[in-house]
């Protein structure tokens, strides 16, 4: 992936592995987050966003039928459950 700012196209870079080119790609997964040839993240929140509705819709069906817990115990599990989703990967300082 060639990373850069500038808006309009850069030239090729002509280099080779085992005497082939590589494979030109736009987004990239590292350690578990999606950043794109702009450095935008728009394709990881949609990732983390699909991730955190499918949580909520496994964990409400399960807590609520067999579990029988409070709206406070399901907050609970939720913040618990989803921050470290929401979280990975942002800066806390």
């Amino acid at each position: 992936m060639l990373i850069s700012r500038k808006r309009k196209e850069t030239k090729e870079i002509k280099v080779y592995l085992n005497n082939k080119p590589p494979e030109h790609i736009n987004t990239m997964k590292y350690l578990g987050i999606i950043i794109d040839n702009k450095f935008k993240f728009s394709e990881y929140i949609s990732y983390a966003d699909e991730r955190c509705t499918k949580l909520i819709h496994s964990l409400s069906k399960s807590a609520k039928i067999s579990w029988e817990l409070k709206h406070e115990a399901l907050k609970t599990i939720y913040k618990g459950a989803l921050l470290s989703l929401l979280l990975y990967g942002a800066r806390l300082d």
